[in-house]
């Protein structure tokens, strides 16, 4: 896996569509743009949503290497670099989930967070899960101390489940 190439990737793209490149985006682009099987591998729920130790390693990194540098609280690629245009489909992963943001306005930390979350919680195998996704997201997002999430009106709730499950499907392509 390279994620130094999937970080690059996800502060770029995130930039040229307005979108803020500050950690909790970047986490959540890889998070989503990463083939299931190695999400449940390498992100764990934290405070912000699914998050990733490997990835915030990689943010650092590419401070450290001068390829990104700080653009006021968030990211940007440092001196107009540009990045290699090799396929790897996880790259095509990462543009495809910022256009999705982008096109479903969810250009706020908060909304992309919170359909992380959203996301997180409903790809559990568990039977209750599956037979009320809504009151299993707000009880385990209580657990969590995802206030935000376990307060959350339960149509709001079945609003994210929607775009979190059309966001899965246009990964699929």
């Amino acid at each position: 896996m390279r994620l130094g190439s999937y970080v690059a990737s996800a502060v770029s793209e995130l930039n040229k569509n307005d979108i803020f490149a500050g950690k909790t985006n970047i986490q959540k682009v890889v998070y989503f743009a990463l083939p299931a099987e190695l999400r449940k591998e390498f992100y764990r729920p934290y405070h912000y949503g699914p998050y990733c130790a490997e990835v915030q390693q990689a943010v650092s990194a590419l401070l450290k290497r001068e390829i990104l540098s700080k653009s006021g609280k968030g990211f940007s690629l440092a001196d107009n670099r540009t990045l290699n245009q090799e396929t790897d489909p996880v790259i095509d992963r990462i543009k495809v989930t910022i256009d999705f943001f982008y096109k479903n306005s969810l250009t706020g930390a908060d909304d992309i967070a919170t359909l992380a979350k959203a996301h997180l919680l409903s790809r559990s195998e568990r039977e209750d899960a599956k037979q009320n996704p809504v009151a299993y997201i707000q009880s385990q997002a209580k657990f969590l101390g995802w206030k935000e999430l376990s307060g959350e009106d339960p149509e709001k709730i079945q609003a994210y489940l929607h775009l979190a499950n059309n966001l899965d499907k246009a990964l699929e392509v």
